[in-house]
């Protein structure tokens, strides 16, 4: 370890008695700095020249530190700064005695009371949007949701139920649904609009539960296929009566939420993204303003970096250079480095370990140092090159295809998705069904994710929580790795009949499932459209939607048919052009892949 000083610097309540007690020892070490040059030549005119002014640094450290520890910051940060200063200060109240333990507690407690506020302010944002996604008022959304959640559904859950919901209703109260309205016709339910048209879901979910629990299990079981019901919303509308109750206990449990509280919290969760927006504006202007006159030449930098290595190392002679400028950069760490290295240290000249001794930089230390760091640079760089180079390309989705197969149960079952109900299936292990094929299993996962499309149910949380309900599953984690894998965000809206976004869903949910996806790209392609062409698969589809798919893709095909019959069946075309005026003719004959060109004129 570098030379160290007979006293510790510390930042108790005796921090006056410590600044003198260093002005006393750097008096001392003055004289000791003079002789030692005099009597020595350090390599290097840059090495000298900075030890020239080492003394009047020395002198002027306690009045520096004196007049330094009397700022005191006035201006109160905005709310988005308090958690960055109780964890910058907060951390340093072992340090400050009593009065400093005080501070971070308060600092702690700030920090709690702003990321609390910023966090129900966010809440209530997130409230507003569902809510308007479902065209309903908060305190009835939140009213039905609460609901939900009386009866276990957490709370993202119970808000992806209801928004769907509302698709389900509104899509069928525009003639967008047949199979919806036929189901609430047999069942006697009725679709209760709103004075502007939209769905009234509250009311319109209360007309079906006054009925459902009186329905056969295997009519409410068509009900909840043809309607989406998601297992929180099963759940509720078994509760048939007790939805009022529920309903009640909701706003007494605190868990309806008063629409203009909520907009208020709305307000401020703009407000606090706009004041921290501002702040970090006010930071870069000012950073961009002071950088020229203060930070041009690095020693702020330096300086404040000197502190952090004699907080880190303790007061030695390293240190203290690094703190008094007479070294820069990374040049304290190579001191140290070389000083700890023993090898390092026996291969340098006298004046080169001297100057060591004392924390300064020379041109012969500086030379050694390159010259032994330059192999070990070299691996390293290549190390993270290589590294970098193995790295997945940020933004870009890794979708898994052709890997290992293993034994899972539901790849031993050709049930890669792991569904518990589906039609052609050919038996069941252990709750999930059983397929005769690969292709069947894909087409019926394939068929599950259509159907939630077919209902509004189309966002990464709001299929994966009726997907893999979290009663029996880590729905969040599923979430956020099929999300990782896709690319896709957790609330994004996805076009659940499109064969692309199928094709990266299920192989990621595949993978998710049975810890490997070993099908290509072609088998889950093959698996969706069979899904949409074969009517083994369309039972509970919209026939609407599901007529829109088949006509655009055999659009698709037909094209394609057209164009191979040209390249395999060789044509001959004849062409005969007749002027109406004068009855010229002019005839041309044409083979596959010929053309005619006739030019045109009026007379």
């Amino acid at each position: 370890m570098s030379n160290s000083f007979d006293f510790e610097l510390t930042a108790g309540d005796k921090a006056t008695a410590t600044i003198i007690r260093i002005d006393e020892a750097l008096k001392k070490l003055n004289p000791q700095i003079e002789q030692t040059r005099k009597g020595l030549k350090f390599g290097g005119q840059e090495s000298d020249d900075k030890l020239d002014g080492l003394s009047s640094r020395l002198s002027n450290m306690s009045r520096a530190a004196r007049d330094n520890v009397q700022f005191i910051g006035d201006m109160v940060p905005p709310l988005k700064m308090v958690g960055e200063l109780a964890l910058k200060f907060g951390g340093t109240a072992g340090r400050f005695g009593l009065a400093g333990a005080a501070a971070y507690g308060m600092a702690k407690g700030g920090m709690a009371a702003a990321d609390a506020l910023k966090q129900v302010s966010r809440t209530a944002y997130d409230l507003d949007i569902s809510a308007k996604n479902a065209g309903m008022r908060v305190d009835d959304f939140s009213r039905l949701s609460g609901a939900m959640q009386i009866l276990g559904a957490d709370s993202q859950a119970a808000h992806a139920s209801v928004e769907g919901l509302f698709k389900t209703f509104n899509d069928a109260a525009a003639g967008n649904n047949s199979g919806v309205l036929a189901v609430m016709s047999q069942i006697g339910a009725q679709i209760v609009k709103n004075k502007n048209g939209t769905v009234d879901v509250l009311k319109t979910i209360e007309s079906i539960a006054q009925i459902f629990p009186s329905l056969r299990p295997e009519m409410q079981k068509t009900v909840a296929d043809a309607l989406g019901l998601t297992p929180e919303t099963l759940s509720l509308m078994r509760e048939g009566n007790r939805l009022k109750e529920l309903l009640a206990k909701s706003d007494k449990f605190g868990l309806t939420v008063d629409p203009a509280i909520n907009n208020q919290l709305t307000e401020l969760n703009q407000t606090i993204n706009e004041l921290g927006a501002a702040w970090d504006g006010l930071k870069n202007r000012t950073s961009q303003k002071i950088s020229g006159a203060v930070l041009s030449d690095g020693s702020v930098k330096d300086g404040l970096e000197g502190v952090e290595d004699i907080l880190t190392n303790g007061l030695d002679s390293i240190s203290l250079s690094h703190f008094l400028g007479a070294t820069r950069g990374k040049e304290a760490d190579q001191l140290r480095w070389g000083y700890n290295n023993p090898e390092f240290y026996k291969s340098l000249g006298t004046t080169d370990k001297v100057a060591l001794d004392f924390g300064v930089m020379t041109d012969g230390f500086r030379q050694r140092y390159n010259d032994w760091m330059r192999p070990v640079n070299a691996a390293e760089q290549l190390q993270a090159d290589l590294n970098g180079a193995l790295q997945p390309v940020p933004g870009v989705s890794v979708v898994p295809y052709d890997q290992q197969p293993n034994n899972a149960r539901g790849l031993r079952n050709h049930n890669p998705g792991n569904l518990r109900h589906a039609p052609n299936a050919t038996g069941t292990d252990g709750g999930f069904v059983q397929f005769n094929n690969d292709e069947d299993g894909l087409s019926a996962q394939a068929r599950q994710l259509m159907l939630y499309g077919d209902r509004g149910n189309n966002t990464l949380n709001g299929i994966l929580h009726t997907y893999a309900p979290s009663s029996e599953n880590k729905t969040r984690a599923y979430i956020d790795d099929v999300s990782q894998i896709t690319g896709y965000k957790p609330t994004e809206r996805l076009n659940l009949h499109n064969p692309e976004v199928l094709q990266r869903l299920m192989a990621a949910m595949i993978k998710h499932e049975n810890g490997a996806q070993p099908y290509s790209r072609d088998q889950i392609a093959d698996g969706v459209n069979t899904a949409i062409f074969d009517d083994r698969w369309s039972s509970l589809r919209d026939g609407n939607i599901l007529a829109q798919q088949r006509g655009s893709d055999a659009g698709g095909d037909i094209s394609q048919a057209i164009k191979t019959a040209f390249d395999d069946n060789p044509m001959k075309l004849d062409v005969t052009i007749t002027n109406d005026q004068t009855g010229a003719r002019k005839s041309a004959t044409v083979r596959s892949g010929g053309r005619v060109v006739f030019p045109m004129s009026n007379n």
